[in-house]
């Protein structure tokens, strides 16, 4: 049995992980580049007087590379969802999002959720990758299990007594 803080606890805590080519990983930096232009320009508007709104070009890259990102990653964390970079990502989302629509004061909403995700994607991959829910199969299975249980014999109740 693994130690608590022996490197292969740490990762066993990581979620799935799936074959990704190589030639994914090298586009996948082309597009964190792209995807840093893209966002730095975003961010900008927000700070600067001078721009008024971010620019339409510079935000249709920045959401396109950031959706081809979040594909690549999934390519290989296939548990993504249930990481530390897939729950930072859906966080800063939403924060972007409260902040369009004017629900949150918006430049310091922006400046917390480019915060946010730039600490959460430089963690260490131990942390960056850690599965956040520790939702398993087996747990799944019981409750699909007690279901299908609970159906059986309200059926049986329904069919025999024809009441319930």
């Amino acid at each position: 049995m693994p130690q608590i803080h022996s490197p292969e606890h740490e990762v066993s805590r990581l979620g799935r992980i799936g074959y990704r080519p190589f030639w994914v990983l090298k586009l996948s930096i082309l597009l964190r580049a792209i995807h840093q232009v893209g966002a730095a320009v975003f961010l900008a508007s927000f700070l600067l007087d001078e721009i008024l709104a971010p620019p339409p070009l510079y935000l249709y890259i920045t959401i396109v590379s950031g959706i081809a990102l979040l594909l690549a990653e999934w390519m290989r964390h296939r548990e993504i969802y249930r990481e530390l970079s897939g729950v930072s990502t859906l966080v800063k989302l939403i924060l972007l999002g409260l902040a369009y629509h004017e629900i949150f004061p918006q430049t310091p909403t922006i400046v917390i959720a480019f915060f946010l995700a730039s600490i959460a994607s430089q963690a260490p991959k131990l942390y960056r990758h850690r599965l956040l829910f520790e939702i398993s199969k087996h747990f799944v299975n019981f409750l699909v299990n007690r279901v299908k249980a609970n159906l059986l014999v309200s059926s049986y109740l329904v069919s025999t007594l024809g009441c319930i």
